[in-house]
């Protein structure tokens, strides 16, 4: 009884609904929240890695190596993980932004140690087998072909933020340029995860059906076994100024109906003005017929089809957005007068 006493009081409550904040001694974050409403549980792998720590020759890598992440390793091969999540109702799947490199499974809360065994085991044990590699070059360049290059939308933005940023990271694709795909090594890809998919680089988010204290035991469990990586300093990467203002135009042969596109030079979100920036998004251009440019471009003066825009939460500083599609034969110069008495 003397034995077992302290641990039993050193049970701490969690409030439902509440996030907390924790730490394994190799550096990996937990963040939990518990929520009882139903009987799953979702389970979000965060790596502090994305576009922004590449830099021209090596475009797109962060993507690669969450292609590679799904290749399996010794204890599962190409294909089991999937087969497991689906065999067991849950879902599953992964995305990389310029900021992170997110893996995520939802199941129900009886089974979610597959996702604690799933995401430790190939956060140290992925193969990035190199015929896989090569194979994964040829979706990954296909994927391009099929979501940027053969889309009107996708070539305007990729344009748009090639034109934006004069000096950033944030001016190259997610999915990395052509003759970066193309050319980027096994070995490089290697190394890249060696250095960055370390449990001190990462952070793991637990909401759902479940007591946060099994939870951090679970956690100890399948990660704690993991050893710290290389410390990765994160990087300030300054912007350069832009001076003028930069224009162009977009001619394909798949658009019907013209449309335009602004983007506004803003901080990130720790500065003060991200609030406004971000409530002001959502007054102006949130995808909702209360929004003021769909209300008068769409509703009232009908000559657009669509007003979309705002600003996303990132660590640099970014573009705040206004996508407007024209009615036929609208003017766009009328319709850009709008936007601007909106603002």
């Amino acid at each position: 009884f003397l034995l077992f006493a302290p641990s039993a009081a050193a049970q701490k409550k969690y409030e439902e609904g509440k996030v907390y904040r924790h730490h394994l001694e190799n550096g990996l974050t937990i963040m939990t929240m518990e929520q009882h409403l139903s009987p799953f549980i979702f389970h979000q792998l965060t790596y502090k890695v994305g576009a922004r720590n590449e830099y021209l020759g090596i475009t797109g890598l962060s993507h690669f190596v969450e292609h590679m992440m799904f290749k399996g390793t010794p204890k599962y091969g190409k294909g089991e993980t999937s087969r497991i999540i689906s065999q067991n109702s849950g879902i599953f799947n992964a995305f990389t932004s310029n900021d992170m490199t997110s893996y995520y499974e939802y199941l129900p809360a009886n089974k979610i140690e597959l996702a604690f065994d799933i995401e430790s085991d190939r956060m140290m044990n992925s193969i990035i087998d190199p015929d896989e590699f090569e194979s994964e070059r040829e979706v990954i360049l296909q994927e391009r072909r099929m979501r940027t290059e053969s889309k009107p939308s996708g070539i305007a933005s990729e344009y748009m933020n090639s034109i934006a940023y004069q000096y950033h990271p944030n001016r190259d694709p997610i999915i990395g340029w052509p003759v970066d795909i193309s050319n980027i090594s096994r070995e490089t890809a290697v190394e890249y995860y060696k250095t960055y998919y370390t449990p001190n680089n990462a952070i793991l988010v637990l909401v759902g059906n479940f007591d946060t204290n099994e939870m951090l035991k679970l956690a100890e469990k399948y990660y704690g076994r993991i050893p710290r990586g290389p410390e990765v300093k994160d990087k300030f990467i300054p912007m350069q100024e832009q001076i003028v203002r930069k224009t162009f135009t977009l001619e394909h042969n798949d658009i019907t109906t013209p449309s335009f596109r602004m983007a506004f030079h803003v901080p990130n979100f720790l500065h003060d003005d991200f609030p406004a920036l971000r409530l002001a998004g959502m007054i102006l251009a949130e995808r909702s017929r209360d929004a003021r440019l769909h209300k008068r471009l769409v509703t009232q003066q009908r000559i657009a089809t669509s007003a979309a825009g705002g600003v996303g939460v990132t660590k640099d500083p970014t573009l705040f957005s206004i996508s407007i599609g024209l009615a036929p034969d609208s003017s766009a110069d009328r319709a850009e007068a709008m936007v601007w008495e909106e603002i």
